[in-house]
């Protein structure tokens, strides 16, 4: 087992996007430096793995919340839940996204014709 840095025990890293890629190493990173961390992802059975995995590695607590952040509600119900457990955050990590992927004059025009509509 890691030693883990103390001092952070009591602090707060907000990772959206945690099951994957960069989220997820950032996470890894964090907890390893003793933060408390707050994980936010789409996949609830995979955010649930990643929490698993990282309190048992690294003896940190984690807060899993599955949010879809492409919805406009989503932020807010976030902030209300990490609220309603008095935890303060002291670190965001915002790194949830989307791709897209095609030729880049028909996702030019699909963008304008959301912009108009």
């Amino acid at each position: 087992m890691p030693v883990v840095n103390v001092n952070n025990r009591n602090q707060y890293a907000l990772i959206t996007g945690a099951t994957s890629g960069f989220g997820y190493e950032l996470a890894k990173l964090f907890a390893g430096d003793g933060y408390s961390l707050i994980l936010v992802a789409r996949s609830e059975d995979r955010l649930q793995e990643v929490a698993t995995e990282l309190k048992q590695q690294y003896s940190v607590e984690v807060t899993p919340i599955s949010a879809d952040l492409f919805r406009p509600e989503a932020a807010k119900e976030i902030y209300d839940e990490v609220q309603a457990r008095g935890i303060v955050v002291n670190y965001l990590v915002n790194d949830a996204g989307q791709g897209e992927w095609g030729s880049s004059s028909i996702l030019i025009c699909n963008a304008v014709l959301i912009l108009f509509s």
